[in-house]
């Protein structure tokens, strides 16, 4: 039997509520919350899936097959063994700024088919259902790995971690505490470990059951006085005075807790949260706005939550008259998420297409120096689409075309990028704009096996001044290599000439271990560890961070084994976010 499970779409059909509707921005008028995510009851994932058991071999068989785009074979563990992906999939990218890469672990993580190979003697049934339910749940997505583990209950597997799981969607939820304190209770009644007797303070406090959690909270201080955000949090909810300055390693609990308590999310929380967590510190009306803009910002990177929810964040951001009167001047004093959210408010307000296109390029060189710009590009993408490409606005056309890259809009890209060439035979700025768009657009349009056009590479290059500096020295190392890791035949000569300018670069380099394992999974065409190596290639430093060798492997390797839309996606992150 075959059960439907609706999915998150990154900008689809109408989403459901996870923060109760009083922690709206302000400013928002009532309008459906801006960060969007699951009930409790429903997993999700970047696409709608089918929940369906295809051979009866056990629980670690299962999975939750994709309806929309192209499934992945129920062979992508062949020849690979299990041990070694087991410890690949628990070292998982866990939050990279990159929607690429987690569309990719999703579908690895509940593609259904056999196992890997084990080692001899055999592997506990169900273990390798656990594997992936936990890297799920690590990665933010609970309500998948809480399906996963459904699946495995109706085949008779019962995995200790589900009951975490499932209190988990329920203390990000949120308002009705009762079924997650229902799982709490009978885990403290099995003797479970110092996280039940944590959750049960807090279901004890919740339910009005002081004297007793006071009893709990007090035997914690002393068995586990490590957590001293969970002790400080307890004693605010039972009216202590205090003060929490850090959150470094935050959970579900915490985040319930500080909810309880009406207390602001501390901004290093940020930096630990993985992206499902995200969703609740933006909607914490307690918390102040640069911190959720930051929130919201992050999650939007990682591809957890629509770009609407971003330009809802930025449009409720509030700004003295002086500030909104000259935003450019203004925002060079303001923190990163507050500058741009100015720099979205004035252009949105801005009636005059020259002078809002003029904001936007503002905004965009903002979000570029903070290393964010597929993120306000996508949440600009509303007030970019209402520009018609004409030739008055051609010296906007460099920005636009990116953006509308980045909002997954190639065609709409495309009429800038030809206004800019067709204006190029008579206007030098904009022939520079057009070859300078060049590269990008070949990658976004690219064709496999496509011709490598070295006229136009010359030409790229002379529009950047020659490979004279680093800077562009990097960008021509950028785009050679995405071309040919995507089919392009680049000369010998091409590579030889940039050879002789910078020889290293400051970035993220996999290991040559990973190097030489990611080669050989893709010689012996093991499809499911190659994208596993991939993104353990890539790291958390995500395409826009991985050194350039790095990202032509990776991309490569997926194109070699027939991945041509997640290394396309791969590609153009990477080129958007390193500015080419």
């Amino acid at each position: 039997m075959v059960s439907t499970v609706q999915a998150r779409a990154q900008d689809g059909d109408g989403p459901v509520r996870l923060i109760p509707a009083e922690s709206e921005p302000a400013g928002s008028s009532g309008e459906p919350n801006p960060v969007d995510a699951p009930k409790p009851a429903a997993a999700k994932s970047g696409a709608s899936v089918e929940v369906g058991e295809l051979e009866a071999v056990g629980p670690d068989s299962l999975g939750l097959a994709q309806t929309a785009g192209e499934p992945l074979p129920r062979t992508l563990w062949q020849r690979s063994q299990r041990p070694f992906v087991e410890a690949l999939i628990a070292r998982l990218p866990r939050g990279a700024a990159s929607p690429a890469m987690r569309a990719l672990a999703i579908r690895i993580l509940i593609s259904p088919g056999p196992p890997p190979e084990g080692p001899e003697g055999g592997i506990a049934s169900g273990s390798f259902l656990s594997v992936r339910a936990a890297a799920l749940a690590g990665m933010g997505e609970y309500e998948l790995a809480g399906a996963l583990l459904r699946e495995g209950a109706a085949s008779g597997f019962v995995d200790p971690m589900r009951p975490r799981i499932e209190s988990d969607v329920y203390f990000l939820a949120g308002g009705d505490y009762g079924p997650a304190c229902t799982h709490v209770r009978a885990e403290v009644q099995r003797g479970g470990d110092s996280y039940w007797q944590k959750a049960l303070v807090f279901c004890q406090i919740v339910a009005g059951e002081i004297e007793a959690a006071r009893l709990g909270l007090d035997l914690l201080r002393e068995s586990d006085p490590g957590d001293t955000a969970f002790l400080a949090l307890a004693d605010a909810l039972l009216g202590a005075k205090t003060k929490l300055d850090k959150l470094p390693d935050p959970t579900p609990l915490h985040f319930a807790m500080l909810r309880q308590a009406k207390k602001a999310v501390p901004e290093g929380a940020i930096a630990g949260a993985n992206p499902a967590l995200l969703r609740v510190v933006a909607a914490s009306a307690d918390s102040p706005m640069k911190v959720r803009l930051a929130a919201v910002e992050a999650a939007e990177a990682a591809g957890t939550v629509p770009a609407q929810s971003v330009a809802r964040f930025y449009a409720a951001a509030e700004f003295k008259k002086d500030q909104l009167a000259n935003p450019i001047t203004a925002a060079e004093k303001l923190e990163g998420p507050l500058a741009r959210a100015l720099l979205y408010r004035a252009a949105e307000a801005e009636l005059a297409p020259e002078a809002r296109a003029k904001l936007l390029q503002a905004g965009f060189a903002r979000a570029r120096q903070d290393g964010l710009f597929p993120t306000y590009a996508r949440a600009a993408f509303g007030l970019v689409s209402k520009f018609d490409a004409t030739a008055d606005l051609f010296w906007f056309a460099g920005d636009a075309a990116r953006a509308l890259l980045a909002a997954a809009e190639p065609a709409a890209a495309g009429r800038w990028y030809q206004l800019a060439s067709a204006l190029g035979a008579a206007n030098p700025e904009a022939l520079a704009i057009a070859d300078g768009l060049w590269p990008i657009m070949t990658l976004a349009n690219a064709a496999p096996k496509q011709a490598f056009d070295a006229a136009r590479f010359e030409a790229w290059l002379e529009a950047n001044s020659g490979s004279a500096t680093p800077e562009i020295g990097r960008r021509a190392n950028l785009a050679l290599s995405l071309m040919q890791a995507s089919g392009a035949k680049v000369p010998p000569a091409l590579w030889r000439s940039l050879a002789l300018g910078a020889m290293n670069e400051a970035a993220s380099v996999a290991t040559p271990a990973v190097v030489f394992a990611l080669d050989d999974a893709i010689g012996a065409k093991r499809l499911g560890e190659t994208a596993l190596l991939g993104l353990a290639a890539l790291g958390e430093a995500g395409p826009s961070g991985a050194a350039t060798a790095t990202l032509g492997r990776v991309v490569a390797g997926l194109v070699a084994l027939g991945l041509d839309q997640p290394a396309r996606a791969l590609a153009l992150e990477a080129a958007l976010g390193k500015s080419l």
